[in-house]
């Protein structure tokens, strides 16, 4: 941690890093302990944050807490059968009426975060089921390039995670569309983890229960619980990190950078 933690420094003398080695090893295990690499993700997780600085700003739990209540995310419990922590999604509770998308992908970006302090998730990486059961045009009129392009490199380039695996469920003619745009933005790796089921497909969860074993599954997707639980655990577990990200807003690059403008060139 102090090597990726002295190459950073030497790299962007005006970053100021969280220093916590708890913080700093999840950017290494994410990039298999390779340092170069490690470093890039590293800096990319704070260009990011500079870069859309105003999405970032006062990113905490409570600003979002309407958002959870709305059960539009949730951290399955325990397991999967691959070890993976799996992150549930579904985009047809979403009401614009209520919030914006860029409250909803705040509101998402602290569960990942939050999921990723657990080193046996950095190690073992995770899945997503997003359900699109309920999602019509009141939604799609919101979605966005610009929203696909946050997504995509929150997944790919910022967060210190490892996605394992996404699965499309209950999707329409109506959700082909956003389907269609991230899998062209995502790179080829990841695509190959991408499966899609329509909502013709639904009946039959057997390629989800294979992919993710029963017990960590919702009953409406094949899986043994019964019980909705997970939504209120997952804001509880989200909302006692308030601390937590509070200290994150600590670090970073200074609002006046000098070389801003080279960056974006």
């Amino acid at each position: 941690c102090e090597k990726l933690l002295h190459k950073v420094r030497k790299k962007e003398p005006e970053l100021n890093p969280n220093p916590d080695p708890n913080f700093l090893v999840r950017f290494l295990r994410a990039r298999k302990f390779d340092l170069g690499r490690a470093r890039e993700l590293l800096l990319n997780y704070y260009e990011f944050r500079y870069k859309e600085k105003e999405l970032f700003a006062d990113l905490t739990p409570e600003r979002e807490r309407h958002v959870y209540a709305t059960r539009l995310f949730s951290l399955l419990p325990g397991r999967d059968a691959r070890g993976r922590k799996v992150f549930l999604m579904r985009p047809g509770m979403y009401d614009p009426d209520g919030f914006s998308v860029f409250d909803a992908f705040r509101a998402a970006t602290m569960v990942l975060e939050t999921a990723i302090k657990d080193p046996v998730t950095q190690v073992s990486g995770i899945a997503a089921i997003v359900d699109f059961e309920g999602y019509g045009q009141k939604q799609l009129k919101h979605f966005s390039i610009r929203l696909a392009r946050l997504i995509v490199t929150t997944l790919q380039d910022t967060v210190p995670l490892r996605f394992k695996s996404l699965f499309y469920l209950n999707t329409s003619p109506t959700v082909s569309t956003v389907v269609q745009v991230m899998k062209q933005l995502l790179p080829g790796k990841l695509v190959s983890r991408v499966r899609v089921l329509s909502a013709d497909d639904s009946p039959d969860w057997d390629l989800v229960t294979a992919e993710f074993g029963r017990d960590v599954l919702p009953a409406v997707y094949g899986g043994n619980l019964q019980s909705e639980d997970h939504f209120e655990h997952t804001l509880n577990l989200v909302m006692s990190h308030q601390e937590y990200f509070e200290h994150l807003a600590d670090f970073g690059f200074p609002e006046d950078r000098s070389h801003w403008l080279d960056f974006m060139k």
